[in-house]
């Protein structure tokens, strides 16, 4: 992958774990690799038997839809990757903007990964997918708003000598 198309501030860890819940499911759905049962027992674990299973057909819907509407290639980090593509951030930052309630801008996100309108169902998916996040109590932010912090909290302590 071209190291350009990674997002170098930040991680996966600093948007949220609404974020890296869809970005999970995506790659796996993506990567073709759900047949083993353990991403669908993972977001059983989160989110119940019925809502999980759900998300994922959810979210294989989107992983599909993409792949054969879109008229240009999504660059994915690799499954389980800490670190995420510019396309993922968009991927993100349409989840978070149909959580908002933003369908436009959910609708303009994914304009501009497909390079073409996306379809209506589409966007109904991104809705049903940050919905269920919510419900959660899984809240998904773009990852703008996501920035590293340039002073951490909690500076590194510097032990010298014998301690």
């Amino acid at each position: 992958m071209n190291e350009r198309a990674l997002v170098t501030d930040r991680t996966l860890t600093d948007l949220g774990l609404g974020a890296q819940v869809a970005l999970f499911a995506l790659r796996a759905c993506a990567f073709r690799q759900t047949e083993c049962g353990c991403v669908l027992r993972a977001l059983q674990d989160f989110f119940g038997e019925s809502t999980g299973e759900r998300l994922l057909d959810d979210v294989d819907q989107v992983a599909k839809a993409i792949a054969q509407t879109g008229r240009r290639r999504i660059l994915l980090s690799a499954p389980n990757s800490i670190r995420f593509t510019l396309d993922e951030a968009s991927l993100v930052s349409a989840v978070s903007a149909a959580q908002s309630g933003d369908e436009a801008l959910c609708e303009g996100h994914l304009h501009w990964l497909l390079a073409r309108r996306p379809d209506p169902e589409l966007v109904a998916y991104f809705c049903r997918i940050a919905d269920r996040l919510t419900a959660r109590g899984f809240d998904v932010l773009p990852p703008e708003e996501h920035a590293v912090s340039e002073t951490p909290a909690d500076p590194p302590r510097i032990v010298a000598g014998n301690a």
